[in-house]
């Protein structure tokens, strides 16, 4: 199965996406990717919809107890908003690879899209 993007659909939400950690930051520049799957279907992978990537940006010093890496936003179908078929997956790529490697930073919990909230933030942990 191959992934859909965003012009599958009729309608989509603009979702303002912001990912923490708790973790010590990576390095400011490191790829950051932001994905929104398709998370409705029982026993099969989950289909990304749409994603963003950026960069991790300079910490903060207003939130010492939590650094925003970044933000971005991704087009949400409005179909599977309403559905609550989505799921937000961020992946901070320090090995620089598409496959997750040790030292990177991953969502490690469910972040469901909620209809009608236009911005949401998620977590990120370091693996290893």
């Amino acid at each position: 199965m191959s992934n859909r993007g965003t012009d599958n659909y009729d309608g989509c939400m603009q979702l303002t996406v912001t990912v923490l950690t708790h973790d010590a930051p990576p390095a400011e520049g490191t790829p950051l990717v932001v994905e929104v799957r398709d998370t409705s279907l029982m026993d099969v992978a989950a289909v990304t919809v749409c994603h963003a990537e950026t960069s991790v940006v300079a910490p903060s010093a207003d939130a010492p107890e939590s650094a925003a890496l970044g933000s971005v936003i991704v087009d949400a179908p409005d179909d599977l908003v309403a559905a609550g078929a989505l799921t937000v997956f961020a992946h901070v790529r320090v090995a620089e690879t598409d496959f997750v490697s040790v030292g990177d930073f991953l969502t490690v919990q469910s972040y469901p899209v909620q209809p009608g909230v236009a911005e949401t933030a998620v977590e990120v942990v370091k693996i290893g």
